[in-house]
């Protein structure tokens, strides 16, 4: 295991810990990197380890985040779950391209999933098999890390981040070619559609079907000057939304800071 997390990019510190009949491993990240790459990497070379003892159960990975929540932006008036995940995504994208934000997170769904249906008659026609479109799909969506370059101005860290993610980037994936140039898409043998693991796990706001932006900041950060860029950023995705759809702030942490500065500022008039 140590092995393993050893080549983890944007690592600052590894410790190892062995007590009886439990292992444990804590890595923790340079402060301003990208969190959610960091742990997908340290996820994809614990999966990756196959020289574990026998019996040994399945390693368990945690996320162990050193954050505080600020606000959290619902985002109402979109009844279709795949349109409301849509929207609410590519919201969090443009939030996250803020390097003040320190991290945003899209909470109210259950786990995405990518449903693939192929059609049997299409493999038997083709030849192919659920095998030969289970590994075609593997070799084609991957995000592993590459290592590092090590060069005169500094080390360069390498990833290849091919990953699909989207319904339309599984499709264009070939799962047959031939010589003479003939090409086979998934999108030609099955249908693709983002699915949620659990359709009941849902979150109303004010009575609607609401998605959550959770937005944190790092304990060097000061509260009231995030939830001011929070509010910017609201109003400015407020005039982006199209009719009907609605952005408010369902959880504000700041009025807590606010009542202690002006509690302390009463006491302090009163004391002198």
């Amino acid at each position: 295991l140590e092995e393993a997390l050893g080549v983890i990019p944007d690592k600052m510190e590894l410790r190892c810990e062995a007590r009886e009949n439990l292992a444990i491993a804590v890595v923790v990240m340079h402060e301003g990197r990208n969190f959610d790459n960091f742990y997908n990497d340290i996820k994809s070379e614990v999966e990756a380890i196959t020289g574990f003892p026998d019996r040994v159960e399945r390693p368990s990975i945690f996320k162990r985040e050193r954050i505080a929540t600020i606000s959290t932006i619902a985002i109402t008036g979109i009844d279709d779950p795949n349109s409301l995940f849509a929207y609410a995504d590519k919201m969090l994208s443009r939030i996250q391209r803020n390097k003040t934000i320190a991290q945003a997170t899209l909470k109210g769904f259950s786990d995405p999933l990518i449903d693939i249906r192929v059609s049997e008659t299409a493999l038997r026609n083709l030849g192919l098999n659920i095998t030969d479109v289970t590994n075609a799909i593997r070799a084609q969506s991957l995000d592993l890390p590459a290592g590092t370059l090590e060069t005169r101005r500094g080390d360069l860290v390498l990833r290849y981040a091919n990953q699909k993610r989207k319904p339309r980037e599984f499709a264009e994936l070939v799962v047959k070619s031939s010589t003479e140039g003939g090409v086979v898409h998934l999108r030609d043998i099955a249908t693709i559609s983002r699915q949620f693991e659990f359709v009941e796990d849902i979150v109303t706001f004010n009575g609607e079907r609401a998605a959550l932006i959770e937005i944190a900041k790092t304990p060097n950060q000061d509260t009231l000057k995030i939830k001011a860029i929070i509010d910017q950023i609201l109003a400015k995705e407020q005039d982006l939304a199209p009719p009907g759809v609605t952005l408010a702030i369902s959880q504000d942490s700041s009025p807590n800071i606010l009542d202690r500065l002006r509690l302390l500022t009463e006491n302090g008039a009163q004391g002198l």
